[in-house]
């Protein structure tokens, strides 16, 4: 899963309620909040982010 040498993989989480708008905000906007997090946090710079994806979007039995 790893592109290449000198390169990481970084799986981030989100949790939210269907329907909220973190639940509603489109692909682009999601993987952009990440990056602003990561480089927030000091881990990654958001300009050394090559790749970014959104996976999930189940509501969970009785949290809906």
């Amino acid at each position: 899963m790893v592109p290449g040498p000198g390169m990481s993989s970084l799986g981030l989480e989100y949790f939210c309620n269907g329907g909220d708008a973190l639940w509603n905000t489109p692909d682009a906007g999601l993987i952009d909040l990440a990056k602003r997090e990561l480089e927030q946090s000091g881990l990654v710079r958001q300009a050394d982010v090559v790749d970014g994806c959104v996976s999930g979007g189940e509501v969970l039995p009785g949290l809906r």
